[in-house]
């Protein structure tokens, strides 16, 4: 939840989604208590909201390159149903895993921030064809 606020529909939230490995092209290999960030978020009426979770971001170590091919299975959160942890932002048309994105909120929009939406928002910024200078002949 980024957001909440009430207008003529009601209780309301914003709410920016993860998704479960098993939604991924991991499938059924995935971590039952991994959750990858998506860029899918939207506007819900609070009375839809069934109860809390709490997810953790596992950043990675600072030699994460080194540790290759070890076993080094550390149990992130225990399993009680109500815990979960994230490490990547999943790219759902590419079927890619990314670092998750380092948008940081303004001051002007720290209320009301959702990384999906400004990561959208700039996405289709980039797909907008725009006049520029032309380009000199010859060289």
């Amino acid at each position: 939840v980024t957001a909440m606020w009430e207008d003529s529909s009601g209780q309301m939230f914003h709410a920016h989604w993860f998704c479960p490995g098993s939604d991924t092209v991991l499938g059924a290999t995935s971590d039952p208590l991994e959750l990858f960030l998506v860029d899918e978020c939207e506007d819900m009426q609070l009375s839809y909201i069934h109860g809390k979770v709490k997810v953790i971001y596992k950043a990675p170590s600072e030699n994460w390159s080194m540790e290759g091919g070890l076993d080094m299975e550390i149990k992130m959160v225990e399993d009680d149903g109500r815990t979960y942890f994230y490490q990547m932002w999943y790219d759902q048309e590419y079927a890619r895993f990314e670092s998750p994105p380092k948008t940081q909120p303004t001051e002007d929009n720290k209320y009301k921030f959702c990384m999906s939406c400004t990561r959208l928002d700039e996405v289709r910024h980039k797909e907008i064809p725009k006049v520029a200078e032309p380009l000199e002949e010859g060289g």
